[in-house]
């Protein structure tokens, strides 16, 4: 096959996919932020990208108010301050279209967001249980 075929394939794969999954292991986010031309393969459709771009893709889901650590399960460090949905109440928290339908929340504490190292921990918790 040649080099533009696979480069063609490899597109279709890519914008073919619900939802990339990445498994990086041994790399921080300042190591994936410097690039190092490394390409990684999502698990559900068997596309490659280069890590910087599959950080993007990863950022971008967090921006979107997603769960990074679905799309990347160690893509941050434990203590890295980025923010992400609360597991717990599911962001919900600070939806209030009813003063009765609030409830409260002790892991956010009603905020709908904590650190993705809080994340990580309460969602290892849970499958201990």
């Amino acid at each position: 096959m040649a080099d533009f075929e696979k480069i063609q394939l490899n597109q279709i794969r890519l914008d073919s996919c619900e939802q990339h999954c990445f498994e990086v292991e041994g790399l921080t986010v300042e190591a994936i932020q410097q690039g190092f031309g490394r390409k990684v393969r999502c698990h559900n459709c068997k596309g490659e990208m280069l890590l910087t771009e599959a950080n993007q893709y990863v950022r971008g889901i967090v921006a979107a108010g997603g769960y990074p650590l679905e799309v990347w399960a160690n893509w941050c460090e434990p203590g890295e301050e980025i923010q992400t949905r609360c597991p717990q109440c599911i962001g919900l928290t600070y939806v209030e279209p009813r003063p009765e339908d609030y409830f409260d929340c002790d892991l956010c504490e009603s905020t709908g967001f904590v650190t993705v190292s809080t994340a990580r921990t309460f969602l290892k918790e849970q499958d201990e249980c």
